[in-house]
């Protein structure tokens, strides 16, 4: 049976993987989204410019993929927010400020 895009091979699903963190890091140091090139994106991920396409139809897909993670994460913080955990406000703060931590980039540096 072939892979398909959410059953990705453990190869893909790593490159993928360094290609957002790569992003986020950019985005982090102060580039913004718009003004990153595929060439930029791909160094810091350790791949080639070409090879990007195969991973990621484009820099929409990117960004896709960037929120979509982004915004799976913090959906799961808030299923334990509202699972009723020892004081829900603290929780969530401490889910977000982890977050932001690993990956302080946020959607203003996107659209910068």
């Amino acid at each position: 049976m072939a892979r398909t895009v959410d059953d990705p091979s453990p190869k893909r699903a790593a490159i993928q993987a360094a290609v957002l963190q790569a992003t986020e890091d950019l985005l982090a140091e102060g580039a913004s989204f718009p003004d990153l090139g595929i060439e930029r994106i791909a160094t810091r991920a350790g791949i080639s410019r070409t090879a990007f396409y195969f991973y990621f139809k484009d820099k929409r897909e990117l960004l896709a993929r960037l929120t979509e993670d982004l915004s799976d994460e913090l959906y799961r913080q808030a299923d334990i927010w509202f699972s009723g955990g020892e004081d829900p406000h603290q929780e969530m703060h401490a889910a977000l400020t982890a977050r932001m931590s690993r990956s302080p980039w946020n959607f203003s540096a996107a659209v910068r």
